[in-house]
């Protein structure tokens, strides 16, 4: 049974299609749920149109998938097909709403792209040595690679002030120009931007995989530790 007390977390569904049905799914991958569970949250699906349930949750994880459809995030390169433009106007919506309200967000990988755009920011096609270090030739693995965090940063402190860890990732795209508010707070090997956060809102962005833990205990967990403190402090004030 839920502890009724858990602090509630929206997460924006995005479509599936089941080999051999018409019919399209939306949903999310369960690896984000038992993340949010183990920290002490609870996912809420925000389908398309739900805007408003946000003034009910706590806290917002904006998750992967495709690549961003406008043309104008884009300051090198270009999407690859499929996008989804009615998942990126709705999921800006979302973010304009938590910005407002002050809402704990934490994006991983096209989240906290999407974040950086809607603030006015661009990503960009990383080039092919970039890719290596990111992604894997084989569409379903992913690779790990270390990252290096900025001192004085809000992730530097939800990490315990490490400064550098081991990271999985699966992208071949990148941010580039950084959206009004937004900070980079950590970057690969290559110099890519690997995370951004805020500094007028309880927001971090992070390009890699942090429901994919390595182990039990690591700094990934902290990410989801961090929501749920920003959360639970918020439904305090």
């Amino acid at each position: 049974m839920s502890n009724p007390k858990s602090p509630l977390v929206g997460i924006p569904t995005r479509s599936f299609v089941i080999p051999g049905r018409r019919e399209v799914v939306r949903g999310v991958f369960n690896a984000y749920i038992d993340s949010l569970r183990a920290s002490g949250g609870e996912a809420v699906m925000l389908p398309p149109g739900a805007v408003a349930a946000l003034n009910r949750l706590d806290a917002l994880l904006l998750v992967g998938g495709e690549d961003l459809a406008a043309a104008d995030c884009w300051s090198s390169g270009a999407p690859l097909s499929p996008v989804d433009p009615e998942r990126d106007n709705y999921e800006a919506l979302l973010v304009h709403r938590a910005r407002i309200l002050g809402i704990p967000t934490l994006g991983r990988c096209r989240g906290a792209q999407l974040v950086n755009c809607v603030l006015g920011g661009t990503v960009a096609s990383l080039d092919a040595v970039g890719v290596a270090r990111h992604s894997n030739a084989n569409p379903s693995d992913s690779a790990i690679h270390h990252i290096r965090i900025g001192p004085d940063t809000r992730l530097a402190s939800v990490l315990d002030h490490r400064v550098e860890i081991r990271v999985v990732s699966r992208h071949a795209t990148a941010i580039s120009a950084l959206g009004v508010g937004l900070v980079a707070s950590a970057w690969a090997t290559d110099g890519s931007i690997e995370a951004i956060e805020s500094s007028d809102w309880p927001f971090l962005g992070v390009q890699w995989h942090p429901e994919w833990f390595m182990e039990d205990v690591n700094p990934d967990r902290a990410l989801f530790n961090w929501l749920i403190d920003e959360a639970k402090q918020r439904t305090e004030r």
